[in-house]
């Protein structure tokens, strides 16, 4: 019982750690999303295609961070499973 609760709370911190950025990437998705809105609304054209491009590698980002973090939990599953 004790190695099955260990387990649950070192998954639930590493959920804890690799959330935050996450959520800061998130964001500034986000607020560029919107600022690429507001920009081809009131903005030049080629201002708007520089926000838009940015936020399509904020996009790419915010993916591949959310992968790793992933990626990296099923690793940490797969070695907690293998020290059993």
């Amino acid at each position: 019982m004790m190695k099955s609760a260990a387990g649950v709370y070192g998954i639930l911190s590493f959920i804890a750690i690799g959330i935050r950025p996450f959520l800061q990437i998130g964001t500034q998705y986000v607020l560029l999303k919107g600022t690429s809105a507001i920009t081809s609304l009131y903005g030049t054209k080629t201002a708007a295609s520089v926000v838009q491009e940015f936020s399509t590698v904020m996009g790419f980002i915010l993916g591949m961070t959310g992968a790793s973090a992933f990626i990296l939990m099923i690793s940490t599953v797969c070695f907690m499973r293998g020290l059993t």
